[in-house]
């Protein structure tokens, strides 16, 4: 994901955990956000709420590798505006950035 942005020529950061990702969203503004459903130590939901919170409104991409029909429906909910289902091909991420 990661390689497929940077050379679609956006400046990518990299958070591994939600613990990280938090820390990177309160110093910083993002114009996208794409962030897994299941990390290691929480959930997506549990960033986006935290994003939606925040002053300003990046794109935000639901990912999962979840049952796609579910975890849609929930993500937008939540607070997602758009979902990309595990696997996808590195041209979807720079598309939906278009």
């Amino acid at each position: 994901m990661r390689i497929a942005l940077s050379e679609a020529g956006h400046k990518v950061s990299l958070a591994r955990t939600m613990g990280a990702a938090l820390f990177e969203l309160a110093g910083n503004e993002f114009d996208a956000i794409f962030c897994d459903l299941l990390l290691p130590d929480g959930h997506g939901y549990d960033i986006i709420r935290v994003v939606r919170e925040k002053s300003g409104s990046p794109f935000a991409v639901a990912v999962s590798g979840l049952p796609r029909e579910r975890c849609e429906r929930e993500a937008i909910e939540a607070g997602f505006d758009k979902f990309l289902a595990k696997p996808f091909l590195p041209n979807n991420l720079a598309a939906l950035l278009r």
